[in-house]
C-alpha cells in the first residue's frame, strides 16, 4: 500500500444521546478519488464499554459509556495500522480524552 499525506482529521463533533455516543468528522483536504484514507480508530472509557461501532459516512456511532464514567478515551491511528494487534489499556500515550459528564 501506498502511503498518503497531506490529511488532517478534523473531529467536527463528539455528543451524547441517551443511548449513544457519536463521533462526526472530517478529511481536509477532502479524500480524492480512490484516496487510500480512513478512519482508524478506537474507543473506550474509564468503566469498560462496548467496541461495537456503526459508522457511515463520516459518522461512527458507538454504544454510550456507563453514566458512571467520567471519561472517555479516542486513539486515532494511520491508517494502515492494526491497532488490535497491539491494543494497550485506556491512556497510552496516543489517547485523546474527553469529558463526558
Amino acid at each position: 500500500m501506498s502511503r498518503v499525506y497531506g490529511y488532517h482529521l478534523i473531529a467536527r463533533s463528539i455528543s451524547l444521546s441517551a443511548r449513544h455516543l457519536l463521533f462526526e468528522f472530517a478529511f481536509a483536504p477532502e479524500r480524492t478519488r480512490g484516496a487510500e484514507v480512513w478512519l482508524n480508530m478506537s474507543y473506550t472509557a474509564d468503566i469498560p464499554t462496548s467496541q461495537d461501532y456503526i459508522g457511515a459516512g463520516n459518522d461512527v456511532q458507538y454504544g454510550r459509556p456507563p453514566l458512571k464514567a467520567r471519561y472517555a478515551w479516542f486513539d486515532f491511528f494511520r491508517p494502515d495500522y492494526e491497532w488490535m494487534g497491539h491494543f494497550h489499556p485506556v491512556g497510552s500515550p496516543t489517547a485523546t480524552t474527553c469529558g463526558t459528564g
